[in-house]
Order: structure tokens, then sequence, then C-alpha cells
């Protein structure tokens, strides 16, 4: 097992999430807790604070603290925030070890999304623990996108004013070299 017990429970329950990130023409594999995914983290606070669930002291607090200090992540920090205690760097060869699909499972989800087949309850668990093993977020500094499919948060509105984000199936963005999901299955 590559993936630490913690990092799966995390995973798993929703607390941390898998993040692919472009950053100077090169690709990022993180792991990082949810709340730390966002680009200006001063946004999300200022909510709290507008709508007064944070006081003004502890919304200093929190921006002084946010990501360790990282509280905006820009091009210029993302090497710092890769680096910070918090994040899991990954390589996409790391993935493709640990996340190995049965190919018999596959169907089954294929045919349960196509043709409603039923799925039983240990598949349907199965399918689960996978879909916690995909990204959540798709962060691309060099086009300046932000993606999530973190549904009912709108993680999007933490962006700066010359990028683009939205709530939505980014896969298709991630090149097909990096989708660990795909290329290693079992029979």
């Amino acid at each position: 097992m590559i993936f630490s017990d913690n990092v799966k429970e995390e995973l798993w329950n929703g607390e941390s999430a898998i993040c692919f990130f472009v950053h100077n023409r090169r690709y990022y594999w993180l792991i990082d807790k949810k709340y730390n995914i966002c680009l200006d983290g001063e946004k999300e606070y200022k909510a709290y604070l507008n709508k007064g669930y944070i006081t003004k002291e502890e919304f200093n607090k929190a921006c002084k603290e946010f990501r360790q200090g990282i509280l905006r992540l820009t091009s210029e920090n993302f090497i710092n925030y890769v680096d910070l205690d918090s994040v899991e760097n990954f390589s996409v060869d790391i993935f493709k070890c640990e996340v190995v699909l049965d190919r018999t499972l596959s169907t089954k989800v294929e045919n349960y999304l196509t043709y409603r087949d039923e799925l039983s309850e240990e598949d349907f668990y199965l399918t689960q623990k996978i879909v916690c093993f995909l990204p959540l977020f798709y962060i691309n500094f060099d086009k300046k996108l932000f993606m999530h499919m973190d549904w009912g948060r709108c993680h999007e509105d933490t962006i700066y004013e010359s990028w683009s984000g939205s709530c939505g199936d980014f896969l298709s963005l991630i090149p097909d070299e990096q989708k660990y999901w795909i290329h290693q299955t079992s029979d």
C-alpha cells in the first residue's frame, strides 16, 4: 500500500481531495484538505465575515494562518504550497499503482450508468471507493482555469478576476497519460 491508511480515510470521508495542477507546463498530483483548495482564501473568509459566521478578529487570524501563510495561491507561490506539510505530492505512477480497477467491476458500473443494470451492495461500495480516488479539483495556472466537482460548493467564487472557473466535469482536460484510473486495469 502506497497511500497511508490516514490518507485513504480522509479521501473516503471527503475531508481531503485529489487535485490536478498544471504549473509552468508541468503536472502535479496533490492531496490536501478540501478547505485548502481555493485560490483566494481571503474571499472565502470575507463571505464568512459578511454572513456573521466569524468575527473581525477571527477573520484576521484566519487570513494570517490559512495554508501556513499562503492566503492567495498564485503561480509565483505554488511551489511553496506544494512543499507544505499538509500537502501530499504524488506522481501519476504512484496513483497507477494504488488505483487498480477491476475490469469486471468497471463493466458493471458502465452497465449501471448506461442501462440501469442493478449494482449489488458490495459493488456499489467498491464503486464509491473508486470515486474517492478520482480528482476533485483541476487548477491550471498556465491557462488560468479553476474547475471542480465538489457539488454544492462554490469554489469558483474564490478565483481571481482574470481566471475562468466553474463546477463541472473536467476529466477531459487531463492529458491521457495522466489518467491513472484508465491506464491501470486488471482482469
